[in-house]
Protein backbone atom coordinates (compact mmCIF):
# COMPACT_ATOMS: atom_id res chain seq x y z
CA UNK A 1 0.00 0.00 0.00
CA UNK A 2 1.32 3.44 -0.95
CA UNK A 3 1.07 6.67 1.00
CA UNK A 4 -0.58 9.47 -0.98
CA UNK A 5 0.06 13.04 0.15
CA UNK A 6 -2.76 15.57 -0.21
CA UNK A 7 -1.30 18.93 -1.28
CA UNK A 8 -3.00 22.33 -1.43
CA UNK A 9 -1.88 24.59 -4.28
CA UNK A 10 -2.54 28.30 -4.76
CA UNK A 11 -4.96 27.85 -7.66
CA UNK A 12 -8.57 28.92 -8.25
CA UNK A 13 -9.66 25.32 -7.62
CA UNK A 14 -11.25 24.21 -4.35
CA UNK A 15 -9.51 20.84 -4.08
CA UNK A 16 -6.38 19.06 -2.92
CA UNK A 17 -3.97 17.36 -5.31
CA UNK A 18 -2.50 13.90 -4.83
CA UNK A 19 1.25 13.30 -4.93
CA UNK A 20 3.61 10.51 -3.98
CA UNK A 21 6.36 11.20 -1.44
CA UNK A 22 9.80 12.11 -2.82
CA UNK A 23 12.24 9.31 -3.64
CA UNK A 24 14.33 10.06 -0.52
CA UNK A 25 11.33 9.98 1.84
CA UNK A 26 13.15 7.80 4.36
CA UNK A 27 15.34 10.84 5.14
CA UNK A 28 12.35 13.13 5.71
CA UNK A 29 9.48 13.53 8.11
CA UNK A 30 6.64 14.79 5.92
CA UNK A 31 4.31 16.58 8.32
CA UNK A 32 1.10 18.42 7.54
CA UNK A 33 1.83 22.10 7.01
CA UNK A 34 5.20 21.66 5.28
CA UNK A 35 5.75 23.60 2.08
CA UNK A 36 6.78 21.38 -0.83
CA UNK A 37 7.71 21.81 -4.47
CA UNK A 38 5.59 19.75 -6.87
CA UNK A 39 5.38 19.27 -10.63
CA UNK A 40 2.22 20.83 -12.05
CA UNK A 41 1.47 21.08 -15.75
CA UNK A 42 4.68 21.96 -17.58
CA UNK A 43 6.24 23.65 -14.54
CA UNK A 44 6.46 23.45 -10.79
CA UNK A 45 4.44 24.97 -7.96
CA UNK A 46 4.82 25.38 -4.21
CA UNK A 47 2.14 23.66 -2.17
CA UNK A 48 1.37 22.74 1.42
CA UNK A 49 0.89 19.17 2.67
CA UNK A 50 -2.61 19.04 4.13
CA UNK A 51 -2.95 15.32 4.83
CA UNK A 52 -2.33 11.80 3.68
CA UNK A 53 -4.35 8.87 2.45
CA UNK A 54 -3.89 5.35 1.11
CA UNK A 55 -6.20 5.87 -1.86
CA UNK A 56 -6.38 8.22 -4.83
CA UNK A 57 -8.89 8.62 -7.63
CA UNK A 58 -5.85 8.90 -9.94
CA UNK A 59 -4.16 5.61 -10.91
CA UNK A 60 -0.93 5.14 -8.97
CA UNK A 61 1.17 5.00 -12.15
CA UNK A 62 -0.12 8.48 -13.12
CA UNK A 63 0.74 10.19 -9.80
CA UNK A 64 3.81 12.40 -9.72
CA UNK A 65 6.26 12.70 -6.83
CA UNK A 66 6.95 15.70 -4.66
CA UNK A 67 10.25 17.05 -5.99
CA UNK A 68 11.43 19.01 -2.97
CA UNK A 69 10.69 19.90 0.62
CA UNK A 70 11.10 23.61 1.40
CA UNK A 71 10.61 23.65 5.19
CA UNK A 72 12.09 21.49 7.93
CA UNK A 73 9.01 22.02 10.14
CA UNK A 74 5.49 23.34 9.55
Amino acid sequence: MHEILKVALNLPLQRLFDYLPPENEHDLTLQNGLRVRVPFGSGTKVGIIMGRDNHSEIPLNKLKRITGVIDEEP
